[in-house]
């Protein structure tokens, strides 16, 4: 797990300097080593985090023959490929993943990204070619963005190292800010919050050259082909592949901790990785200043149950402030869709003080098994009977933050930018509002949440794995299952329930699947506060004046609680970055 940067410059030689800029700026993702490549226009770095070879032979940037090559990630499955590369006449010298995967394109060509079982984001040099290729894992776990003009390409595995370049400029993308008002931060791929920093779509790959873009291409792409549709038979591959995709994440030379909500999830997570070891494991779990912990009361009967280890993490409402506000918005480089972001972010905070390097937990389950559907309610609105401007006008609008207060401007441009949306990420493939609502899913809110796992781990040189979605098994699996059974009488996760309901506790087995929580209202007084401290700051911010209507809503108290919170955001947001 690292951090990796690069400048491919059209007219002129890299600096070392700019190279080394950028990685200061995302030491957090690789605080034990970090390197660099110069060959005249092309640069590229590396940030190391030490997590499986803890010699110096797989340092990065690394090069073989022609192949210079920088890699964020984890490769599950690299002593298999090794082995079948040893056949082919290659000879290894490291224990780690980076030569595999280096000699791999030496030998498949950028194809051998669909032999990899894992997740990751790549940047390779061709020294013949003189192209740099960029490749990210099928369904986006580590980010990598970029920017380009006439003059250079830059890419960064965050944002921040791209700005730490002078001659590029910091513009708010508006209509992302905007679209994330009535999207819930469910956002599409491509889209940052910064007009012209590109994400890399996840299961992509794009190759570049002096004249910019030479070729972009998928080479995954989520589609649900039903395979199996008997119930028993579903249930015997569940358990198979999650206890294997398990003991792949437990390959490492450092500590590993789990975060358990108390939900099925990380239930199951937790329960597998306790059974896989000699002795009691570690589990964090995050609770709040309120009467009743839901989450942290069913955490607590599997961790006495199991034996395991049990941190608890009280998030008080002091830990609201603009301190934590600001490292948390810094780290993520996007607005702060709710208040859990804090949370989770305290969370791998008391990890990384415990000593934990790599954290299993169970993002992804949710939207490829329907966890959600009790929640959130737009899959009604995904079937045969689809039709845009009802999504548009009963969906979107309807739950749309700020509704009344946005500006004229924002609602001039609000039905363009959802029908884009729309018309991109909700492909209407599928007869079955169940199929169709998995693939947006998959494109919108699991990405997000991938990210947020992503950014607030490594803001703490932790590795976050999330054996639902980093494993090609698991993945290909519930894209082959018949959504019919992954719900049974509108409960969620039936299969998951079904494959556990003599190895879990009952409570846990029977739990209504809930969101991860957010601190509870009587927290917002700390929200209010911190409005009122900055509130002729906020009310004149140029983005939120921009986008709502301010002199008509000038007084904080027309401000609900939750719009309370996104004005402070937005407010820090443009501060932190401008």
């Amino acid at each position: 797990m690292c951090g990796i940067v690069g400048i491919y410059n059209f007219k002129k030689n890299v600096e070392k300097y700019n190279i080394y800029k950028m990685l200061k700026q995302i030491e957090h993702r690789g605080p034990d080593y970090n390197n660099i490549y110069i060959n005249k226009n092309i640069g590229l770095g590396h940030n190391l985090l030490k997590i499986q070879d803890i010699s110096d032979l797989s340092h990065q940037p690394y090069v073989f023959k022609d192949l210079i090559i920088v890699y964020n990630g984890e490769i599950y499955n690299f002593k298999e490929i090794k082995k079948e590369l040893e056949i082919k006449g290659y000879k290894f010298f490291s224990e780690g993943d980076t030569e595999v995967l280096a000699k791999s394109f030496d030998y498949w060509g950028l194809s051998a990204v669909k032999k990899f079982n894992g997740f990751f984001s790549i940047a390779i040099y061709n020294k013949k070619k003189k192209t740099i290729s960029l490749i990210r894992d099928r369904v986006g776990i580590k980010p990598l963005y970029y920017y380009i003009d006439n003059n250079q390409l830059i890419f960064s595995s965050e944002i921040k190292a791209i700005f730490s370049q002078n001659n590029v400029y910091k513009n708010l993308n508006l209509n992302t800010i905007l679209l994330s008002f009535s999207s819930n931060l469910w956002l599409p791929y491509y889209n940052t919050f910064f007009e012209k920093i590109k994400m890399l779509e996840p299961g992509t790959i794009i190759v570049f050259n002096k004249n910019g873009v030479l070729n972009k291409y998928k080479y995954f792409e989520p589609i649900i082909n039903v395979k199996y549709k008997k119930e028993k038979d579903v249930i015997n591959l569940f358990k198979y592949s999650i206890k294997k995709s398990i003991k792949y994440k437990t390959l490492s030379k450092f500590k590993i901790a789990t975060f358990l909500s108390g939900g099925i999830d990380s239930s199951i997570i937790t329960k597998e990785y306790n059974d896989l070891t000699n002795k009691a494991i570690d589990s964090f779990t995050i609770y709040y200043e309120k009467k009743e912990n839901i989450d942290l009361n069913h955490a607590e009967i599997l961790t006495k149950n199991e034996k395991i280890n049990h941190h608890k993490i009280c998030v008080k409402p002091e830990d609201i402030n603009i301190q934590i506000l600001d490292e948390v918005i810094f780290h993520m480089e996007e607005l702060l869709m709710d208040k859990v972001y804090i949370s989770d972010y305290l969370n791998y905070k008391a990890a990384k003080k415990e000593g934990f390097r790599i954290i299993l937990n169970g993002q992804g389950s949710d939207e490829l098994w329907l966890g959600y559907l009790n929640i959130w309610g737009i899959y009604k609105f995904i079937g045969n009977n689809f039709n845009k401007n009802i999504m548009i006008e009963n969906y979107f609008k309807k739950n749309m933050i700020f509704k009344d207060k946005l500006s004229n401007y924002s609602k001039n441009k609000i039905f363009d930018i959802l029908d884009e949306y729309i018309s991109t990420n909700i492909l209407n493939n599928y007869q079955n509002e169940y199929e169709n609502y998995t693939i947006y899913a998959i494109k919108t809110i699991l990405h997000n949440l991938l990210l947020q796992e992503d950014k607030l781990s490594m803001a703490h040189s932790i590795e976050c794995r999330v054996p639902f979605v980093d494993d090609n098994e698991m993945l290909y699996l519930a894209l082959s299952i018949d959504s019919n059974l992954k719900i049974f009488d509108k409960r969620e996760k039936y299969i998951l329930r079904k494959a556990y309901e003599k190895i879990l506790p009952k409570n846990i087995i029977e739990r209504y699947k809930y969101p991860f929580p957010e601190p509870p209202n009587k927290y917002d007084y700390k929200i209010k506060n911190l409005c009122k401290e900055n509130w002729e700051n906020i009310i004149n911010n140029k983005i939120i004046s921009n986008l709502l209507n301010t002199r008509r809503y000038s007084k904080i108290d027309y401000y609900n609680p939750k719009e309370l919170w996104w004005l402070i955001n937005i407010y820090r947001f443009s501060e932190i970055f401008s």
